[in-house]
């Protein structure tokens, strides 16, 4: 259920230089005012009303009025409201002089008009606006919709170059998440923002049409505290598509030809357009904002201005005007040879739609380019069209794996089934195998199953290329499912530096992947930075072959790789643009991880708040894509960034749902970090030094070094550095790269306890982007100098603790909350001090560290003696205070 209830009004969101800009206009004496001027939906009332307010503020005396059609008809229409009694529009010029003397008597009282419209508003209005503003008594505010004809009067009027011009953008596609959270009140995924984006092209009163339409057809939900955009269809509201409709209907019945067959059709090239419309209705419509034109090389295009108009016009097409104007499209482009790749799938995309069918080998061919164009669901309905005789193994194979990008597994398995039931050569039965352990193995099916189908297969195709192909997937496979060592051991082996003919080309793209993460995952982060980016060039050269969804998704082993390396920040920027092109190549699976470990980055760097929001962006695309593979470890991860938050409870049952998926074995360990940061969040260190043993001991025996090496550091972190820095000896637990170093000086300082080393590793973590290991040693610092006797030293490390602490969006850990009394309290009455902090009553405190009541309870006076206090809520406040 969503929960949401919309705001009186829409916040203006992303016009910080638009206001700069009329702010500095404004403050100059020559100004009479603003000209706010743009299509309709580009925010020009909500920002000329903002401006409006702050003239009211700074003194003005206001009058608003809004200029229409009817009012257009009558001398002073929208004005006359305004203005005294002895001007009315028989004979306006005689009470000009005296309304500018009335005005002029008390120049403390400025006046400022705000005009709606101003291209609708009358003569004799606007000749009256005219000499006010001549005469320096009043200032205007007015909003333009451009591509509309002016009067004479208006025209003069809006020339003068005493009034500032303002044309108010597009809104950016970050301002576009902006503006939705703070409607929402709450995070829209990135796909929602991107969608909404690039229907409503930046246009806010389209966004938030589109935006209350979906709310209202249920399309947009929360899921785990994300807004998320179900389907591609945007209804809209009866609102927008009438603004829409005016519009189009404005252009007169010579441009609706033009304007349908781009609805159907977009886009066509300069020299079709002609065919339906005369070269000065194109360029009327060009100028009215209705249709645009691009060029590329020597090739210009000719498509509808704004994606929504399409939406709208295809409504109001008959089906016999849409049968005529396909079939024509049609004609021509097959008269043209359909020498364009893309000529074919717009063919067969057109008969369909006019007639229901199509030749069974366009429609193949335009299947494949539709997959080409990762757009999967345009493959189902292509291939659905060819009668079911006509299937072949690989329409059926091709079938099947756009259901799987769909993330309709059952369906995919009866495809390949029975594309496996018609399958003869060794290459058919060989993809047909591979696609289904992808299947299995993403199905959220057991990894046995894909293993088993695997090796069936490799009794079966005894081929060289077959074998070779098939010992690459069942690396992959053994990968995905945790068993890193031996699956990097064989991709190591068995993958080639680039795609060849020795293996298919779809399992060594797949393989690429999973080697670089597995890389990263087993600590060898320098090889797999290497290894990523050749990966990466590799895929770009033979996307048009691949079947995985998009070179992009070759980053998600960079992102990671970049991160583990201690390259956090270049990690973020990487995996930020590789998610946003996934979004356009609508590929969501892929998008799963990429989150992940944008959240994972985040998490290393201390950005709590941040690394929350992509965890919960990977658990939202989970579910909506039934895929469980990466909820454990999101889930968790999610959980332990509110616990790190304060956000206890919310944390709590984050941590709950995670249970009940299975871990799935990679990064092992890490999917324990909920459970581990809620028990110190509420002071139970030993129970949370407890779970990590268990955590570290199985990130251990599976080989995953770097999940290892941040388990180390966080056992640290709660109160045992001296058990992480004996392991990390015991197991040559170091990896390379300078995250890993920092790291392992960030333990051993604790450890020693030296504030001078502990300042050496702040520096190093801070240049890092690790900035909550920086925080914490910095104030740790601070804390050992003041134990000293050194506070001048102490000041010095705790100021820039603090402003590093800054850098970390609320994080709060029990490291952080000791440095404050460090001087103060022994081990034991922190941990004590901690858990009664947290609300843990003393019985359970005395259970917990297998004391006596009364022991705790003496513990608890000693305490409030030491920090002077009184009460178990003050010691909560002074623990957890910046």
């Amino acid at each position: 259920m969503n929960d949401w209830v919309p705001p009186a009004r829409w916040p203006i969101v992303g016009r910080e230089q638009e206001l700069k800009d009329i702010s500095s206009a404004w403050a100059r004496r020559a100004c009479r005012g603003v000209v706010i001027a743009g299509p309709a939906g580009i925010g020009k009332s909500v920002l000329a009303e903002t401006c409006f307010r702050q003239a009211l503020s700074m003194g003005f005396r206001g009058a608003r009025a809004t200029a229409t059609v009817a009012a257009r008809a009558v001398p002073l229409g929208a004005i006359s409201h305004t203005l005294p009694h002895w001007i009315d529009g028989k004979n306006p010029e005689g009470g000009i002089e005296a309304l500018a003397a009335d005005i002029t008597r008390n120049p403390a009282r400025k006046q400022v008009y705000l005009i709606d419209d101003l291209h609708l508003l009358d003569e004799t209005s606007a000749v009256l606006l005219s000499k006010l503003l001549a005469s320096g008594t009043v200032r205007l505010i007015s909003t333009l919709r451009t591509g509309e004809p002016l009067g004479p009067a208006v025209g003069d009027l809006v020339i003068t170059k005493e009034l500032h011009k303002v044309e108010p953008a597009a809104l950016a596609l970050s301002k576009v998440g902006d503006l939705l959270q703070r409607v929402l009140g709450g995070r829209p995924s990135e796909r929602t923002v991107h969608d909404l984006h690039t229907a409503s092209d930046g246009n806010p009163l389209f966004i938030r049409e589109l935006a209350l339409g979906a709310l209202s057809a249920g399309s947009l939900r929360q899921n785990s505290g994300i807004w998320e955009l179900d389907g591609s269809t945007h209804l809209g509201t009866p609102k927008l598509n009438e603004v829409i409709k005016v519009r189009v209907e404005k252009a007169g019945p010579e441009c609706q030809s033009l304007l349908h067959v781009l609805a159907l059709c977009e886009p066509l090239p300069q020299v079709a357009v002609h065919d339906y419309a005369a070269a000065d209705v194109v360029s009327s419509l060009v100028v009215q904002g209705l249709i645009r034109v691009t060029h590329s090389g020597d090739r210009s295009e000719i498509s509808l201005a704004h994606p929504l108009y399409g939406e709208v016009l295809r409504n109001s097409i008959s089906p016999l005007r849409r049968r005529i104007l396909l079939q024509k499209e049609i004609d021509r482009v097959e008269a043209c040879g359909t020498r364009r790749r893309e000529d074919a799938l717009r063919v067969a995309t057109w008969r369909l739609e006019a007639f229901g069918t199509a030749d069974g080998p366009l429609l193949v061919r335009a299947a494949q380019l539709a997959r080409r164009a990762h757009d999967y669901s345009q493959v189902i309905s292509l291939l659905d069209a060819i009668p079911d005789t006509e299937h072949s193994t690989a329409t059926r194979l091709l079938y099947g794996e756009a259901l799987v990008e769909l993330a309709r597994w059952r369906d995919a398995e009866a495809a390949f089934i029975r594309a496996a039931e018609c399958a003869e050569s060794d290459t058919e039965k060989l993809n047909i195998a591979v696609a289904r352990t992808m299947n299995m193995l993403w199905s959220n099916a057991n990894s046995i199953d894909a293993i088993r189908i695997n090796d069936v297969a490799r009794v079966e195709l005894t081929d060289a290329r077959s074998q070779h192909t098939l010992t690459v997937n069942d690396a992959v496979i053994r990968t995905v499912s945790g068993e890193v060592v031996q699956g990097i051991k064989i991709l190591s082996q068995d993958l080639g530096a680039a795609p060849d003919g020795l293996i298919d080309l779809n399992v060594w793209l797949t393989g690429a992947v999973m080697k670089g993460v597995g890389l990263a995952a087993m600590g060898q982060t320098e090889t797999a930075v290497k290894w990523s980016q050749v990966a990466y060039q590799r895929h770009l050269a033979v996307n048009d072959d691949a079947l995985v969804p998009h070179p992009a998704s070759q980053q998600i082993s960079t992102c990671f790789a970049l991160a583990e390396s201690g390259k956090l920040a270049e990690s973020v920027e990487v995996g930020y643009q590789a998610f946003s092109d996934l979004i356009t190549a609508r590929a969501p699976l892929p998008r799963i991880w990429m989150a992940y470990f944008l959240g994972h980055a985040e998490w290393l760097s201390g950005h709590v708040r941040s690394a929350r929001r992509w965890f919960a962006e990977s658990i939202s695309l989970s579910k909506a894509q039934k895929q469980n593979r990466a909820l454990r470890l999101a889930l968790s991860g999610m959980a332990a960034a509110d616990a790190v938050l304060g956000k206890v409870d919310e944390a709590r049952e984050l941590e709950d749902e995670a249970q009940t998926y299975p871990a799935i074995g990679f990064m092992a360990g890490q999917h324990r970090l909920g459970e581990i940061w809620i028990h110190a969040a509420h002071g139970r260190l030993q129970q949370a030094r407890e779970v990590l043993h268990d955590a570290i001991s199985e990130a251990h025996v599976s080989g995953h070094q770097a999940a290892e090496s941040l388990l180390l550091v966080d056992l640290a972190r709660l109160g045992a550095p001296h058990q992480a820095a004996v392991l990390m000896r015991e197991k040559s637990i170091w990896g390379d790269g300078s995250l890993a170093s920092a790291r392992s000086n960030f333990v051993v300082a604790l450890e020693n306890g030296d504030p001078s080393e502990l300042e050496r590793v702040g520096v190093e973590c801070e240049a890092l982007g690790a900035h909550l290991l920086a925080a914490e040693s910095w104030l740790s610092a601070a804390g050992r100098w003041q134990k000293n006797g050194q506070p001048s030293k102490a000041g010095r490390a705790q100021e820039r603790g603090q402003v590093v602490l800054g850098w970390c969006e609320g994080a709060r850990t029990p490291l952080l909350s000791g440095v404050q009394i460090t001087g103060a309290l022994t081990k034991r009455e922190h941990e004590i001090a901690l858990m009664a902090a947290s609300g843990t009553a003393s019985k359970e405190i005395a259970d917990e560290l297998d004391l006596s009541v009364r022991t705790v309870n003496n513990h608890i006076q000693r305490i409030f003696a030491k920090l002077g206090i009184s009460r178990r809520k003050d010691l909560n406040q002074y623990l957890r205070k910046p």
